[in-house]
């Protein structure tokens, strides 16, 4: 990681991926975690806007901090905390490398 700045942001992303999963595991049960995946947004935001080495440990992180605590996803951390970490580092690398033109 390059800077502070960057570390803190990776901080926020995955505390913003554990909140969203508490708020909803109390609030709407087991049939809105299935319907709706929560972890991935703070990791796709993670690496499209901090970076692809910080999404990758945005996907690492919350996947198995999230097991710890809420004890979600169900089957275990590990499944998921590959596909989140494979996720962030390509959509950093795809922010980072693709061209992306904005016209009028």
């Amino acid at each position: 990681m390059k800077s502070t700045r960057n570390i803190t942001l990776t901080g926020l992303m995955i505390a913003i991926g554990l909140l969203i999963v508490s708020v909803l595991k109390n609030f709407g049960g087991q049939p809105i975690l299935k319907l709706f995946s929560p972890m991935h947004f703070p990791v796709y935001i993670a690496g499209l806007a901090i970076g692809p080495i910080e999404g990758l440990i945005t996907g690492l992180f919350t996947p198995l901090l999230s097991y710890l605590i809420n004890q979600l996803p169900p089957s275990g951390p590990l499944a998921m905390m590959g596909e989140l970490a494979i996720y962030g580092l390509v959509c950093g690398l795809g922010m980072r490398y693709l061209p992306i033109r904005m016209t009028k």
